[in-house]
């Protein structure tokens, strides 16, 4: 019946005659936000301690006065634990020789640890060493840490995948980039302050990302710690971050480098 179609077809003209700038607004709000350049942030040293230089840092965590770290290579892969002040070594454990030991993050007690190419997590406990599961994923394992409900994986990509930590399971993925480019060689992690800081593989730079939507909002250059402490380029690279609470501040040492660094980050006076 034709009378019933006049007000459709009128109310079609009439929207081909909305004000673009309304329009525009209708839309607008579905628009995700556009990449920004990231800041630089500067950074201050608050205290240097001595890093044993036979370690392959792949992963740095601390509880209280407790240092855990992993140290990486074929035949070679150890997880140790020592007092972050005097060095003193307190647990150690050597990892079968077919491993290459990856991130390594502390999460309800536990430690959870990466592999490269075996496709496996290595749980212990985070008091005693003793081993207790292994959970399976698919692809490299790099970097590992956690924001207080999932465990946050790198993969050396650009991509971030956050997993549940009863089986490894991927609840969500994230790319991590700027207004200039997409950010590859993700390597070891950190949660803090409500961002994910993440060491880029080869490179003296550990990146400040926002977790829920990948954009890296800051940069902090160390290539001043890299030059003092990479003996062996393309090997001894910066890679260790691990945020303390006790000392509002972060812990940073890299591959085979005799010096491990409690600096604390300063942003822009614009703020983060």
């Amino acid at each position: 019946m034709p009378s019933q179609n006049v007000p459709t077809c009128l109310s079609l003209i009439a929207l081909l005659y909305l004000p673009v700038w309304l329009m525009l607004s209708a839309c607008g709000s579905s628009n995700p936000t556009l990449p920004t350049s990231p800041q630089t942030i500067a950074y201050e040293i608050l205290a240097v301690y001595p890093h044993d230089t036979n370690t392959y840092t792949q992963g740095l965590v601390i509880n209280g006065d407790v240092m855990t770290e992993t140290s990486g290579l074929y035949n070679k892969s150890f997880l140790v634990q020592y007092n972050a002040l005097s060095g003193e070594i307190l647990r150690r454990e050597s990892l079968p020789g077919e491993i290459f030991a990856e991130g390594i993050t502390e999460f309800n007690g536990r430690l959870f640890m990466l592999t490269w190419h075996a496709e496996k997590a290595f749980v212990f406990n985070a008091q005693t060493l003793e081993h207790e599961n292994i959970l399976t994923y698919t692809g490299e394992g790099w970097g590992i840490t956690h924001d207080g409900e999932h465990l946050i994986t790198s993969n050396g990509s650009s991509m971030i995948s956050f997993r549940n930590d009863d089986d490894f399971s991927v609840v969500k993925t994230l790319q991590v980039k700027d207004a200039a480019r997409t950010w590859d060689q993700l390597n070891e992690l950190e949660f803090a302050e409500q961002r994910l800081w993440a060491n880029v593989w080869q490179s003296p730079v550990i990146l400040a990302i926002n977790p829920h939507s990948g954009q890296v909002e800051a940069v902090v250059d160390l290539a001043e710690l890299d030059r003092i402490n990479n003996h062996t380029p393309g090997q001894s690279v910066l890679n260790g971050i691990a945020y303390d609470p006790v000392r509002e501040a972060y812990w940073i040492t890299g591959k085979w480098w005799p010096n491990r660094y409690l600096v604390r980050f300063k942003w822009p006076e614009t703020g983060p």
